[in-house]
């Protein structure tokens, strides 16, 4: 395994990833939240519904590999 994909996996399966994923889901609660317009009030709602339960996994990997980004740099 090259050094890349371990930095990968550990970002993967670390609480960072994982921590923003829920930041961001909780901000997109928070503005629907604040939010007057109906309709976009409805999408902030959606998009987090879709983190939140199918989206989280490929965006706790789109997390990871920023991560992994940045370490590197």
């Amino acid at each position: 395994m090259s050094e890349s994909s371990e930095t990968l996996d550990a970002a993967q399966s670390g609480p960072e990833a994982d921590q923003f994923v829920s930041e961001l889901i909780l901000g997109l609660e928070r503005a629907a939240d604040g939010e007057s317009d109906p309709e976009i009030q409805s999408r902030l709602r959606g998009a987090a519904a879709i983190l939140s339960t199918v989206g989280r996994n490929v965006t706790t990997d789109v997390a990871a590999n920023i991560i992994v980004r940045m370490m590197d740099l």
